[in-house]
């Protein structure tokens, strides 16, 4: 036994547009007449949690509280893939329930009947039209109606013993517009179909599809229909809209919607229905293909005479129409969608009995009854299509009735004067439907505005009822879910009958299972809610409950999106403000956020150029240290290569002029071997921040002229000219790192050679200002070379770059000498710079700010260390101890002093050292620093503790040669310091400077 009133759930996420209009229309109406309660859940978003695969937030789809679950499965398939549709649904399996559009296994599904459209389109083409060559552009193959539709083609035309050209076929489409482009480039542009020829007709799964081919064909020259006829599917909006207007299969979604009601209600009283159930379409012709109704183009004004003036009877055609009667109401009422309650059940009758009515004695109850109907369903563009519609089966239907020729041209006359009707109906209703679209987007937005300005939540109450008085709703309620209690949810907010209802001493707790609690369920009556979400991204609040009295209202989903945005707000507010005062300090710090946010994304975005840019510097610096390291390995294999294959050679050379060449080989390879290490040195100095000069007294003129001697051979083997100018002005007597200064105009001037094939080099040394104690100086280093290009200028002094990238490969080096000299020249107070034109060469500049040496004694002491050779009494030989516990290091140092006048001594260790100093009569200790036993500073130390020890000058030889190495060593109170590997000359100058400095102090 049926309940006397049942409740159905429609569920359809994806509620709004066209085809969900059409069918909510079709529930609703269906739902209204035959008594059942509605709850539309909707929304226009993804309502659906895959986390166990059930609407959560929605408690109320049961089968306590629902009778029966109408599904729209094509919405569902906008966010789940058929499995998971599938998976879901289970969770309401114990409901009766029907589907609409996508077929659900085990669930009947109400569908539209593909076969039976495609029939008409081709039946038309074929029959009607004498057409052939249809070309067919198939919808996607991975959704039930596409694939069905391009499967019902190609059965269609097999019946038809038609063959199917691949050329004529566009495969693999959608149902967009850009589809419908794509397959008419592909026929016309590179197949080169002709039309008329070729391909006759172009049959379309979609209207979408259709008003793509329509908009191209009209860009290629092409007439439709005379040229090709285009055939759409679904009757949409678009189809009366483009232009020429478009032929096309009409649905009738509303009656999908209609039909669910009643087939539901028959599986709730037990009846068994097919899985799939399929409702005929119509085919709606337009111009696509030619066959609009024939206007009436000149008609008389009639009355009971014809043209030749003889009384006519028009009883028996009017006999013969009500003999049709129910036939023809049957067609009118297949065509019909309109959706307003006001429209009686008997339209269609009353419709035909007052066109009766006219054709005896032109009441103009048709033009009355017409006018009024148009006026009741609303004058949106799609029901006056429907009128049109209607008018057109009543044509069609009428028509086959009649025998007379005087009594068809007055029909005729009837149908032009309803389409005039219809058609003056739209154009009044354009400017009103605009005027009254553009005033509910503007209402629309200032609630919007007004809803966002509550801060808490009774404001906001105040802000939702002024909102829907605004909007002339009839009904309104808000439910929250209860955060302490997730089986509850609280009715929040009830607008009713134009008014607020107090409910604050009503029990508004209620169970989640209902929609709404008891007292305001209306059990007298019927009803038909829609049921937004409210929700703030994946949080769910609650919902929202409307009185479903228009499906073409959009204005339910603004309202929403609204509120949701307005609750969530006050939900963060509340959660951060907790006295009366902090939300008067926070309303104040909201009206400063949008300028806060602004400032903070200026400054994301310079640091996102900032980091860009350091990004960018990161990948130079790599790719440059790529290329260094590429170059290291070859600058330091190539003369190891050298000395090891000299070295082996020589063991086999018996001639000692060939000797001497080789060894003289040997000498200078390992001298750039030590140079390139020392190089590597400094700018890992450099790169730790370690890099310190040291500050000694020296003769300039004397170092100048030294550093010019190791190059003005290299210059004349190259053919070059080389000269060194020293501005007389320039103090001759300064105290500076004369190594490092040294270093530096090595580096320059090094340079310089290397890169110039023929011309000159010039070294010149100015000054530029100085006083009593200080001078600075300017050093310019001039060449004839390849200069370097502009691009390049800038980066010539960054590490581990050179001026071009086959630099290396032609001339050899690493690229670090600039970047060393500009870190000395930095320390010595200078800056360094270069002027360059590529082809016709450089000028290095550096400038170095010095002390002068005034005291006389350290003058003179100057000279003697400058001369090229420092000679000690010849009556006698240096008494050289030497302390170095590695025996090829002692065998090697015995070779470089064996020629000199010393006589050398050898200790492995500091204890022997300290013995033999005391037994011993030396000149001079050579000291190494790490040996067994004890090392070279505890043994100095101990030496200078003794008497004998202070008047003795100690030297260190070491293969530790960073800055800290010698500090230390001076530290334990040794004279100077010697790096490994030594140069006989180095150690030669240093021993007697020390020897002949000791002597003239004792």
């Amino acid at each position: 036994m049926q309940k006397q009133q049942l409740t159905f759930g429609y569920l359809a996420p994806h509620a709004y547009g066209n085809i969900g209009s059409e069918l909510l229309s079709g529930v609703n109406n269906a739902a209204k007449k035959n008594n059942v309660n509605l709850l539309s859940i909707g929304g226009g978003i993804p309502l659906i949690e895959l986390e166990g695969n059930t609407f959560s937030h929605y408690n109320f789809i049961n089968n306590k509280n629902l009778d029966g679950l109408i599904i729209w499965s094509s919405s569902l398939a906008y966010y789940l893939n058929p499995d998971e549709i599938e998976k879901f649904l289970l969770n309401y399996q114990s409901l009766p329930s029907i589907c609409l559009g996508k077929p659900i296994p085990s669930i009947s599904t109400i569908v539209i009947d593909s076969y039976q459209s495609i029939k008409l389109i081709i039946d038309h083409l074929i029959i009607h039209h004498k057409l052939t060559k249809i070309a067919f552009i198939e919808g996607p193959n991975n959704t039930f109606y596409g694939s069905t539709r391009n499967t019902v083609f190609y059965k269609i035309m097999t019946e038809y013993n038609i063959p199917i050209a691949d050329k004529l076929i566009f495969k693999n489409g959608g149902f967009k517009q850009r589809f419908g482009i794509e397959a008419v480039n592909l026929f016309f542009n590179e197949r080169n179909l002709k039309p008329g020829k070729d391909i006759e007709a172009i049959v379309t799964c979609s209207d979408m599809v259709a008003a793509g081919v329509i908009d191209q064909l009209v860009n290629y020259g092409i007439n439709i229909p005379y040229d090709v006829i285009v055939m759409g599917y679904n009757n949409s909006t678009i189809s009366s809209e483009i232009f020429p207007t478009l032929t096309t299969v009409e649905p009738h979604f509303y009656f999908h919607g209609y039909n669910s009601v009643e087939r539901l209600i028959s599986i709730i009283n037990g009846k068994k229905l097919p899985d799939i159930i399929s409702l005929p379409a119509e085919l709606i012709l337009r111009e696509s293909c030619g066959c609009m109704e024939k206007q009436v183009v000149s008609t008389p004004v009639f009355d009971n005479r014809n043209k030749n003036g003889v009384i006519f009877n028009p009883e028996e055609d009017i006999h013969i129409i009500l003999s049709n009667k129910n036939k023809i109401i049957k067609d009118i009422r297949n065509i019909i969608e309109l959706s307003m309650d006001e429209i009686p059940d008997d339209w269609a009758e009353k419709l035909l009995l007052s066109f009766i009515s006219e054709l005896s004695n032109k009441s103009g109850e048709f033009f009355k009854l017409l006018r009024y109907y148009i006026n009741i369903s609303g004058k949106s563009h799609k029901s006056l299509i429907v009128w049109h519609n209607v008018i057109s089966a009543m044509r069609r239907s009428i028509t086959t009735c009649l025998t007379n020729q005087d009594i068809y041209l007055k029909t005729e006359d009837i149908w032009n004067q309803a389409r005039i009707l219809i058609n003056i109906a739209s154009e009044y209703s354009l400017t009103i439907v605009n005027s009254n679209s553009t005033n509910n987007s503007n209402l629309l937005s200032q609630v919007s505005r007004y809803l966002n300005t509550a801060f808490d939540f009774q404001s906001l109450l105040k802000a939702i009822e002024i909102s829907i008085k605004h909007l002339s709703l009839d009904m309104f309620y808000l439910v929250l879910y209860d955060n302490d209690n997730p089986d509850q949810a609280n009715l929040v907010f009830a607008f009713k009958d134009g008014q607020r209802i107090n409910i604050d001493n009503k029990k508004m707790k209620f169970q989640r299972e209902k929609h709404l609690p008891d007292d305001f369920i209306d059990k007298s009556n019927s009803y038909n809610y829609i049921v937004e979400p409210c929700n703030f991204k994946n949080n769910y609040l609650g919902y929202i409950i409307f009185n479903l009295k228009t499906v073409y209202c959009s204005y339910y989903e603004t309202i929403r999106i609204s509120i949701c945005t307005a609750l969530q707000g006050i939900n963060y507010i509340q959660e951060i403000i907790k006295t009366k005062e902090e939300k008067e300090i926070l309303y104040k710090t909201l009206e400063a956020k949008s300028k806060e946010l602004e400032e903070r994304a200026n400054e994301i975005k310079t640091v996102n150029e900032k980091l860009m840019n350091a990004i960018e510097e990161a990948n130079k610096a790599n790719k440059a240290k790529s290329v260094f390291l590429a170059n290291i390995s070859h600058e330091i294999r190539t003369p190891i290569n050298c000395i090891l294959g000299f070295a082996e050679a020589l063991r086999e050379i018996k001639n000692d002029k060939e000797k001497d060449q080789y060894l003289s080989l040997v000498i200078d390879e390992s001298s750039r071997l030590l140079e390139l290490i020392n190089q590597l040195l400094d700018i890992s100095k450099i790169e730790a921040g370690k890099l310190y000069l040291s500050e000694d007294s020296f003769d300039l003129k004397e170092l100048l002229n030294s550093t010019s001697l190791i190059f003005e051979t290299s210059a004349k083997n190259k053919g070059l000219l080389f000269k060194l100018l020293i501005d007389t002005k320039v103090p001759i007597f300064i105290k500076s790192d004369s190594l490092r200064l040294r270093q530096v105009l090595i580096n320059l001037v090094g340079n310089a050679i290397k890169f110039t094939q023929k011309g000159r080099i010039e070294v010149l040394v100015e000054l530029i200002t100085e006083n009593r104690e200080t001078a600075e100086l300017l050093f310019k280093i001039k060449d004839t070379g390849i200069g370097i290009s502009p691009d390049k200028l800038n980066m010539i002094f960054d590490k581990f770059v050179q001026a071009e990238d086959n630099i290396t490969k032609k001339y050899g080096g690493t690229g670090l000498g600039a970047t060393i000299s500009k870190q000395i020249v930095e320390l010595m107070n200078g800056k360094i710079w270069v002027e360059s034109q590529v082809g016709t060469g450089s000028i290095f500049y550096f400038t170095i700010k010095v002390k002068k040496v005034l005291d006389t004694k350290e003058k003179f002491d100057l000279k003697v260390q400058t001369g090229q050779k420092i000679l000690i009494n010849n009556s006698r030989k240096i008494n050289l101890l030497l302390v170095e516990d590695y025996s090829v290091n002692k065998k090697m140092m015995k070779a470089l002093l064996s020629s000199n006048n010393y006589n050398v001594d050898t200790a492995d260790n500091g204890i022997e050292a300290i013995e033999m100093f005391n037994k011993g009569n030396y000149d001079i200790i050579l000291m190494d620093i790490q040996m067994p036993v004890m090392d070279g500073y505890e043994a100095t130390k101990i030496i200078r503790n003794d008497i004998k020890g202070k008047n003795i000058p100690i030297i260190a030889l070491t293969a530790n040669a960073f800055e800290q190495d010698k500090i230390n060593c001076l530290n334990s109170g040794m004279d100077d310091f010697l790096a490994k590997p030594i140069s006989k000359n180095n150690l030669t100058e240093k021993i007697n400077f020390w020897v002949l400095k000791y002597n003239m102090i004792n």
